[in-house]
């Protein structure tokens, strides 16, 4: 069991243009008009506001252009792997304007431009133009997501060369990323790969067909070919991964593995499972799960009692059902993991969408990466339409009373997090438990209450600040010799 990871209006027509004086702006032409200063300021303060949340994995900064090329030729292959990106020559780490001074602006743009051309395998050819911010010039080097993967350093070779971008940082591509990088190039999918060794005999065909079909509509093998998860040859089929998948599962990677943890910590967990048959059952099973550590409660509607669960269930099915789909199956030595604390809910998902972050995810673009998987979902009813999961998700959870779930680049993994409601009583009687036991003993430490009450530390450290700021209790003295004072 792994668990160290830690107003509505008429419709605008965008198009770029260059103009004067090396500045780029986006022109947007709508029917009540736009002025080009307006488009200038507007784009103006669209960077700005980037700059100001930091680098990410579509923005970097460099203050200028540094001797080692290599420094910014590995994000440009990176950017090129990923999801694209711009980097910033005249913007410091720190996201201060430092700008690129007039005599130096046009050397230093053709010294990026010839060092990607001659660096870079297969070629890159970025977008490369200036802008002033805040009256100083910034070069702007933009990369599009390629589409012949994987790019690499060439001095460097495909092996050592190979860079990808996770959580603002460029970082060297592992073999099984390598792998990954190479289907996409060849724009194959790891469920379309032809998978000999699970034959495909009528009687478990039609099993699968009619399991398939009991779930909204019908599914023949017809059905199943034009997706992709059987193919045809001769009289008979030939199995791909995807049917491999949906019956057997051969692939000792392609799990699910469950694990429910006391407090808000991963560090001891209280029920786990690992899940894995075929990826439906693994759905099933990721589901039943959660629901069976969330709470329920009821509520009259109309003349009929409705039971709900806290976290509302349509959320996590859908979020569990996203996992598999696109998860990247290429990457074998990753599985799903569904995390059950007593504040939130994660579930991870090896892989980041191709072409996407997480921004993108949140607005509601889709790439999908198991067409076949998906194909049969929708079918299915699991899927509604691609790219809606998230909306649901976010829907279900606000209509609830919850906040919005998370979703998180976490190294190579996609994470979405729920958090659960904090259950007043429950909060109340550990505080009270831990208001009793300073009483008793002033000096006592917060790792005495961990040990005496099996709370986590986070979850002792939250009770502690709670009672302090409501002014139930006063610190006396310093944290390691000071005791606490309780105020009755």
């Amino acid at each position: 069991m792994r668990a160290e990871r830690t107003p509505e209006g008429h419709e605008a027509q965008e198009r770029s243009f260059q103009v004067p004086c090396t500045h780029r702006i986006r022109y947007i032409h709508n029917p009540f008009g736009v002025t080009m200063a307006d488009a200038t300021d507007d784009f103006e303060s669209s960077m700005l506001e980037e700059i100001s949340m930091g680098e990410t994995n579509r923005l970097e900064f460099k203050g200028d252009l540094p001797k080692d090329h290599k420094k910014f030729i590995k994000t440009v292959v990176a950017f090129s792997n990923g999801s694209g990106g711009r980097i910033l020559f005249g913007v410091s780490d720190d996201r201060e304007i430092v700008g690129i001074p007039d005599d130096s602006l046009y050397r230093i743009k053709d010294t990026i431009t010839d060092s990607i051309y001659k660096s870079c395998r297969p070629t890159i050819v970025p977008e490369i133009y200036t802008v002033t911010l805040e009256d100083r010039n910034v070069l702007v080097v933009e990369v599009q997501a390629g589409d012949e993967c994987p790019y690499f350093i060439k001095s460097e070779g495909l092996e050592k060369g190979t860079y990808i971008r996770i959580s603002g940082t460029s970082v060297p591509a592992d073999s099984d990323v390598i792998k990954v990088l190479q289907m996409r190039g060849r724009r194959l999918a790891f469920d379309v790969i032809e998978c000999p060794s699970v034959p495909v005999r009528e009687p478990e065909l039609d099993a699968l067909c009619e399991r398939l079909s009991s779930y909204r509509l019908p599914i023949t093998p017809e059905k199943l070919e034009s997706f992709d998860v059987i193919k045809k040859r001769g009289r008979g089929h030939v199995a791909t991964n995807a049917y491999a998948l949906l019956t057997t599962n051969p692939f000792l990677h392609a799990r699910v593995q469950c694990a429910r943890f006391r407090g808000n910590d991963d560090l001891i967990f209280i029920d786990s499972v690992d899940l894995e048959d075929d990826v439906v059952s693994q759905i099933e099973g990721a589901v039943a799960f959660v629901l069976k550590h969330l709470d329920m409660g009821s509520r009259i509607k109309g003349l009929v009692r409705e039971d709900f669960y806290e976290v509302p269930e349509v959320a996590i099915r859908e979020a569990i059902v996203n996992a598999v789909v696109h998860r990247e199956y290429m990457m074998e030595d990753s599985s799903i993991f569904v995390k059950v604390f007593d504040d939130r809910i994660e579930i991870e998902s090896p892989g980041l969408p191709l072409g996407l972050d997480v921004h993108d995810i949140m607005s509601g673009r889709s790439k999908i990466r198991n067409q076949a998987l998906a194909s049969v979902f929708k079918t299915m009813g699991l899927i509604e339409r691609y790219g809606g999961g998230v909306r649901r998700m976010v829907d279900a959870c606000v209509s609830a009373g919850l906040s919005a779930p998370e979703f998180v680049e976490d190294r190579d993994y996609l994470v979405v997090r729920f958090t659960r409601p904090i259950k007043t009583e429950d909060r109340l009687d550990d505080a009270e438990l831990v208001l009793s036991m300073i009483r008793k003993n002033p000096g006592i430490r917060q790792v005495d209450i961990v040990e005496a009450t099996g709370m986590s530390l986070s979850k002792v450290k939250r009770i502690i600040a709670d009672l302090r700021d409501s002014g139930r209790m006063t610190r006396v003295g310093s944290n390691r010799k000071g005791r606490w004072v309780v105020k009755d």
